[in-house]
């Protein structure tokens, strides 16, 4: 459902359906910052700035179900917002709202810069703002020289983990090929390298917003130790986790609970660049529960060879398990 000005001003006077006020609030969820736009009457403004603060602070973290409908709670101000909505500040907030949210975000191309990781390769970027981000193999991001506008816009293709520095009046957000990531300021994963070009992400701390990328009524708010697993042509799949062992990568650390031969040699041959050969088919079921802090290849295969009874060689970039 399409939030404009006049639905909005219905829910300001109580007169919404259900439907309409649960798309009503997703939106006021989304849209947590007050939108900078120039009033003439000072009064106004700061009635305005009054409005969206008691809505930020009635809503608290982002969440998809409300114990009662906002308006009960804001209805002294539902004359202020009504009045703001008939000047017109959230009209020009709608009709900006697609140059706000493009993936390019009005940037000439060449204000870009891109940084890539080669397979076997983990490398650590500070954006213009100060967010850290560290890029696992293969992986790509592309970011402006500055963040201007009124988002802080990246894109990414492969697989890497935010430490998003706060900024409420500047959200920042993640395109990849399918999705979009929204946070104002947080820790996450966001890995690209799923088959059949699934998207997930992983919150380790404070919360996120994840969407289709062309469709933003598929969306699923996430807090610390929630993953999103997005599939072409299929909801928002949400599911709880460790996060700090799934992301434990990001520290170089090996951590491999509760995973078989064959789903560990999907993690080494990346990480290593190397290619894994394994003579005894049957090997490839074992289960392994291996923790290790920045462990050479060889220390890796010592420890898998000795728990599963094997033998392997290493030549150049290929390894041999018989």
């Amino acid at each position: 459902m399409k939030v404009n000005p006049e639905l909005l001003e219905k829910y300001a006077n109580g007169n919404c359906t259900e439907a309409e006020r649960q798309a009503v609030e997703k939106w006021l969820v989304e849209h947590d910052t007050i939108p900078k736009i120039p009033l003439s009457n000072s009064k106004l403004k700061a009635e305005r700035q009054q409005v969206w603060q008691e809505i930020t602070e009635s809503l608290g973290a982002p969440k998809t179900t409300l114990t009662r409908p906002l308006y009960k709670r804001i209805s002294k101000y539902a004359a202020v917002l009504a009045m703001a909505l008939s000047l017109g500040f959230l009209t020009y907030y709608f009709i900006n709202d697609n140059k706000f949210n493009s993936p390019t975000n009005d940037i000439a191309f060449e204000d870009y810069q891109t940084i890539s990781n080669d397979r076997g390769k983990r490398k650590t970027v500070e954006l213009p703002d100060g967010t850290t981000v560290w890029l696992n193999h293969d992986t790509k991001i592309k970011f402006p020289k500055a963040f201007e506008g009124a988002q802080r816009i990246v894109h990414l293709q492969g697989h890497a983990h935010f430490d998003v520095v706060r900024n409420p009046d500047k959200p920042f957000v993640i395109y990849t090929k399918e999705s979009k990531t929204k946070v104002l300021g947080t820790s996450f994963d966001v890995n690209t390298h799923g088959s059949k070009g699934a998207t997930e992400v992983i919150v380790t701390s404070g919360k996120v917003a994840f969407s289709e990328k062309a469709d933003d009524g598929n969306i699923v708010f996430l807090k610390v130790n929630e993953r999103a697993l997005l599939k072409r042509d299929t909801p928002i799949a949400k599911s709880i986790v460790d996060a700090q062992t799934l992301t434990a990568w990001k520290d170089n650390q090996l951590i491999l609970k509760g995973k078989n031969l064959e789903q560990i040699l999907a993690i080494v041959e990346p990480w290593y660049d190397v290619q894994v050969t394994v003579k005894n088919p049957e090997f490839l079921q074992m289960e392994f529960n291996i923790s290790l802090d920045n462990p050479s290849l060889e220390t890796l295969m010592d420890d898998l060879s000795f728990i599963g009874q094997f033998t392997y060689a290493i030549t150049n970039s290929e390894v041999i398990i018989e």
